[in-house]
């Protein structure tokens, strides 16, 4: 696959401005049982975000975890005032963690990065100045193989399925995409698991927002499993997709 960035221009919605600061920066960190990566996580995001200068907060998201990650949220909010902290009592999902981060924010720039540190800080900061020329930025991997090939294939399909249904060309919906926080303002967003992402991007896109794609590299994982090939997670997936089909193709 080619790591060339692809932009895709749109009519500019009326209220957004292309010259908007791109080093204001509001980072959603969602974590589910991540004691052994959020440490490492949090570090990246605050020393990939001071090196560029930004003016920037952290709005971590512990969703109802049952081990130390609570705590280790704590701990970081109490040492660094940029850092907030919001706790779901049980588990809501990694769409609702984004919806509430999203509400949270107060930076113009909003991104996530998963509290796993299956995604690097770097590779997605390195282009927030197109965000002074587009509304989003939308990620795709081009090094899959560090991923199991069973993610790999489901996630080819995936894509290919939401391209087709919904006559979209992305490369990819699902990664640590960055959104101009005023496009959530008009936007009514569902989805409570992994389809929030390709919700958010599918009806940006729809709206007439600008949008970059640009290549990414994955880190290899270091602790733990992702949770995204887990049976629930899966239902879960399906029924979203069903719904955002009624909402965009059906009852739009």
């Amino acid at each position: 696959m080619s790591e060339s960035v692809n932009v895709k221009m749109s009519k500019q919605p009326a209220g957004i401005s292309a010259m908007e600061r791109w080093k204001s920066l509001s980072v959603i960190v969602p974590a589910l049982n991540e004691e052994g990566n959020l440490e490492r996580v949090l570090a990246d995001v605050a020393r990939e975000a001071g090196g560029m200068d930004l003016d920037w907060e952290v709005i971590g998201v512990d969703d109802g975890s049952l081990d130390r990650t609570g705590d280790i949220f704590r701990k970081a909010a109490a040492g660094e005032p940029r850092i907030k902290y919001l706790r779901h009592e049980r588990t809501m999902g990694v769409g609702t963690s984004f919806r509430d981060g999203v509400e949270a924010a107060t930076k113009d720039i909003v991104t996530w990065v998963p509290g796993d540190g299956q995604n690097g800080v770097r590779e997605i900061l390195r282009y927030l100045p197109l965000m002074e020329y587009v509304d989003m930025i939308v990620p795709f991997v081009v090094n899959m193989e560090v991923r199991a090939r069973i993610r790999v294939f489901l996630s080819r399909r995936y894509i290919r399925i939401i391209n087709i249904v919904f006559g979209t060309t992305f490369n990819y919906t699902n990664g640590t995409n960055v959104y101009r926080r005023k496009i959530f303002e008009n936007m009514s967003l569902r989805s409570r698991g992994f389809m929030i992402h390709t919700e958010c991007v599918i009806k940006a896109a729809r709206q007439g927002y600008m949008f970059a794609e640009v290549p990414v590299r994955l880190p290899a994982r270091q602790n733990g499993g992702s949770k995204a090939l887990l049976f629930k997670s899966i239902t879960g997936l399906a029924k979203e997709f069903f719904s955002l089909f009624v909402s965009i193709r059906l009852f739009p």
